[in-house]
């Protein structure tokens, strides 16, 4: 052995904690394979791996004439299992029992470990921290993207420090686990809170549910009115108008009538912040959301939108067809593209329209003047009169803020709580770095 190597292994052993010692993948997994006899008329289902260690999702049914001469696996439970493609994302996961009667493809290599050496949820939350991530990035040879896939030889020789106790291990992964669970506990709550909020829209935002129907109405009387409304029929103390089976006490308005439209020139205040509307997130700093300024260096033509003031980008996407509209909050001024439709509320509460605009309200009338589609760049064809033009609902002002009130109230709760995952995600990767390093102990 020579004198550098020698250097190399005691600097290295300094590092290792008391009790843990250093491993090749080759010692602690053995790869698995059991082929699948592929018949054409039977059917089969494969499994995929989410990337950033989001675990194991489902593929459609395909059947053995459509594998095409695939090689795939069974998928055996209590594995470690890797998508060799992107295992630099972290695209690793452990199989259990709902993967039984499962496949994957020869790029889905899937591990058992050595039981008396290694715990399969240690060594998956570990492929899980950035020390796991950087040791798979290091197997991966090649250039980004699908051009970096897993070396079998390098994986296999890759050296990680664990801890020799199983127990110790086991340990490790279990408080490892249980922050796992209170993080999935807080994000099914956001999700349910999110499905309440948009239901609670729907019904508030139509008069369908009043804000003070626990003072007039019975529950049973609420769920009546509903069920008419939803079968398009209209119940006592409501009328049908342009904008839907509205309470008597609202009106439906065009557009134009509550507001007025925006076409401020920007005057050379270059100094302004440029955005764009982005679907997911509202408006976005272009720097932000391009790395740079895709507007050049003339802005004369940019629309000049103050605070509370809204646009109408059209665009469409997944989560609005028929384009989206956001009010500027998060600036006292700012440019946007001039073929945004503009403008300002004047007659009403902006609270009130800012939710009724985001609850997509708008679309069954969009739909019904979008011209042709999508544009060659992108956009939908909405003309500015008949964007306009189009009714929508105008109750009481005492009503509108009642009803922002609640929905503001049910938006902030949902942020809070994603602040809190953020913050458990946080915390979890600070102890992931102790306790996966031996920097912190776990007692067994």
């Amino acid at each position: 052995m020579s004198m550098e190597v020698k250097e190399r292994q005691s600097a290295r052993k300094k590092h290792v904690p008391e009790g843990w010692s250093v491993y090749k993948i080759n010692e602690l997994l053995v790869r698995l394979k059991n082929p699948v006899n592929v018949k054409d008329d039977e059917t089969y289902r494969e499994i995929g791996i989410r990337s950033h260690g989001k675990g194991i999702f489902y593929k459609e049914s395909i059947t053995g004439k459509d594998l095409g001469g695939k090689s795939v696996f069974w998928i055996e439970p209590d594995c470690f299992i890797v998508n060799i493609v992107f295992a630099w994302e972290m695209a690793v996961a452990k199989t259990t029992n709902r993967e039984l009667g499962f496949i994957a493809s020869h790029r889905f290599p899937m591990y058992r470990p050595v039981e008396s050496k290694l715990s399969i949820d240690f060594i998956t939350h570990f492929f899980k921290s950035s020390k796991g991530k950087h040791l798979l990035k290091l197997a991966s040879p090649g250039g980004a993207g699908r051009n970096k896939t897993l070396g079998q030889k390098e994986f296999a020789e890759t050296e990680v420090t664990i801890p020799i106790s199983v127990n110790e291990q086991k340990g490790i992964a279990n408080v490892l686990s249980t922050w796992d669970e209170a993080i999935e506990l807080k994000e099914k709550l956001i999700e349910l809170k999110k499905e309440q909020r948009k239901g609670l829209m729907q019904k508030l935002l139509t008069g369908q549910i009043r804000w003070n129907d626990r003072e007039r109405c019975t529950t049973e009387e609420v769920q009546d009115r509903i069920a008419m409304i939803s079968r398009g029929e209209v119940p006592e103390g409501y009328m049908d108008t342009k904008a839907g089976i509205l309470p008597e006490e609202w009106t439906a308005k065009k557009l134009k009538e509550i507001s007025k439209r925006i076409q401020r020139k920007n005057e050379g205040k270059e100094d302004k912040p440029v955005l764009t509307i982005s679907s997911l997130s509202g408006f976005l700093n272009q720097s932000d959301r391009f790395s740079k300024v895709i507007a050049g260096e003339n802005l004369s033509k940019y629309t000049l939108i103050k605070k509370n003031e809204f646009a109408y980008n059209k665009g469409n996407s997944k989560t609005y067809p028929c384009g989206c509209i956001f009010r500027l909050e998060d600036y006292e001024e700012a440019l946007v593209p001039n073929i945004y439709y503009s403008f300002q509320i004047v007659e009403g509460e902006t609270e009130f329209y800012k939710h009724y605009f985001a609850s997509g309200k708008m679309n069954r009338h969009l739909g019904k003047v979008i011209n042709t589609g999508v544009r060659n760049d992108g956009l939908l064809n909405v003309d500015a009169s008949d964007f306009f033009n189009i009714p929508v609902v105008c109750p009481p002002k005492h009503e509108q803020l009642k009803i922002a009130e609640v929905l503001t109230n049910a938006g902030n709760e949902i942020d809070c709580l994603e602040k809190e995952v953020v913050s458990i995600k946080e915390q979890k990767r600070g102890l992931m770095q102790l306790l996966l390093t031996g920097k912190l102990r776990v007692k067994v």
